[in-house]
């Protein structure tokens, strides 16, 4: 027989879906199963499937032992730059040439596991008291490029943040150096796009792709090239490097889009909590603006 307490982070989430996280291994039919036989109790009492959880719930757990997760969690102290943080987030400026999640390639200087080793340093994160929650990023950007990331302390901030930008109420804005000038100075490029994720790469086309839109504004110009100000509306995969690209301004030094070099000239330098509707424990930063001075400027 097993124990296990409900924490904050693990309080609001369907009992199913719960149980799901901390048991990656079994199949869903034998997680209902274990319902139905009485092998999963909560507060001592047979559940239904859908239970939202609360705080303070204990579940009793009897089956296979060895199917509960056991997190494993080593820090990789790295350098991280911190532009805001309070006691539900933090957005933090990446460096350019860091994976935000860890691949085959990229894992443990991933951004993800820096933040996460960041806050297990300073107390704010114990794996061993976490059933089904880590910190993690809300926002990704490239590889290639550099700027700002929200990432999340507990999941009420996880669940709000990945709301807002789904609704465009937290606004993103880019500053990049293009090959070219854009004309007419200031504009708005919206295609559809699909992603062939076998080479990495969006693609533009006339129907059965996902809206992309992109507003540009060039500040300056200087020997054939632009720095520009974009924001992202819709948030595809390389959306600016796709649509400045489809223009016949590329961003300077981009190895898909454009012509390559030493480094990407792009920068997430812009974050604006622009909320419009109620968001719980973070409605004190809303019109909250963050930002980051980009790396190169003419």
């Amino acid at each position: 027989m097993e124990t296990i307490n409900i924490q904050r982070n693990d309080a609001g989430q369907r009992l199913d879906s719960f149980l799901r996280k901390i048991m990656p291994e079994a199949p869903a039919s034998l997680i209902y199963k274990y319902i139905r036989t009485n092998k999963i109790k909560v507060n001592k009492k047979k559940p239904k499937n859908d239970l939202r959880l609360c705080e303070g719930d204990v579940i009793t757990y009897f089956g296979d032992s060895s199917l509960l997760r056991r997190k494993e969690f080593t820090p990789h102290a790295a350098p991280l730059e911190v532009v805001f943080e309070d006691e539900n987030i933090l957005v933090v400026n990446k460096p350019p040439e860091m994976a935000c999640q860890p691949d085959d390639k990229h894992r443990e200087n991933a951004l993800s596991e820096i933040v996460k080793s960041y806050l297990y340093e300073k107390g704010e994160y114990d794996p061993s008291k976490e059933m089904s929650f880590s910190p993690a990023l809300c926002n990704r950007i490239d590889f290639n490029t550099s700027g700002l990331c929200i990432a999340a302390k507990n999941a009420e901030s996880l669940r709000i943040i990945n709301e807002k930008l789904k609704e465009r109420e937290i606004k993103r804005f880019y500053i990049c150096v293009t090959e070219g000038i854009p004309t007419p100075p200031e504009g708005i490029i919206k295609t559809q796009v699909t992603k062939d994720t076998k080479e990495n790469k969006s693609r533009i086309v006339m129907s059965g792709g996902k809206t992309a839109e992109t507003h540009y504004k060039v500040l300056n110009e200087k020997g054939g090239e632009a720095l520009v100000e974009c924001e992202i509306i819709s948030g595809r995969t390389h959306q600016i490097r796709l649509h400045l690209s489809s223009i016949g301004c590329p961003i300077k030094g981009d190895p898909k889009y454009g012509n390559g070099g030493s480094g990407q000239f792009l920068t997430s330098h812009k974050t604006v909590f622009a909320f419009k509707t109620d968001a719980g424990i973070l409605n004190y930063l809303k019109d909250k603006t963050v930002t980051v001075p980009p790396r190169f400027t003419f």
